[in-house]
């Protein structure tokens, strides 16, 4: 063989080796991979919850902690129950990773999940 055919060889083998990469690199997911069981916010700071907004179609409930304790804003800085806030909060740290799958827009429609902020309003009966 000539040199030329072998650097044109080399260089075809080099071209396809970096799109196999690439290929390989895209398909491969960017977060790592998660187990069932596992808590799904491990690192939730749980004391420097200062504000929790709960919010569903053509709803909202917040409640703030302030130096007095936590208060609903929307209701003129009524207090809070304590024991709830602090229980719910602490049961949301604890929440663990049931199961996992790839939604597709279908399946969001079936299970009436949508981004936050984009739920559609309650329906007229």
């Amino acid at each position: 063989m000539q040199k030329k055919t072998i650097l044109i060889l080399l260089a075809a083998l080099a071209v396809l080796g970096g799109l196999t990469y690439l290929t390989l690199m895209k398909s491969r997911p960017r977060t790592q991979p998660v187990a069932m069981g596992e808590k799904l916010f491990p690192d939730l700071p749980v004391n420097d919850v200062v504000k929790i907004t709960l919010t569903a179609p053509g709803d909202e409930a917040t409640v703030v902690k302030k130096p007095g304790g936590w208060v609903v804003p929307g209701r003129d800085g009524y207090p809070a129950d304590f024991g709830k806030v602090a229980r719910f909060v602490r049961q949301f740290a604890d929440v663990k990773i049931g199961r996992t799958f790839e939604a597709t827009p279908a399946d969001l429609t079936r299970l009436g999940l949508a981004e936050p902020g984009k739920a559609p309003g309650p329906k007229q009966a």
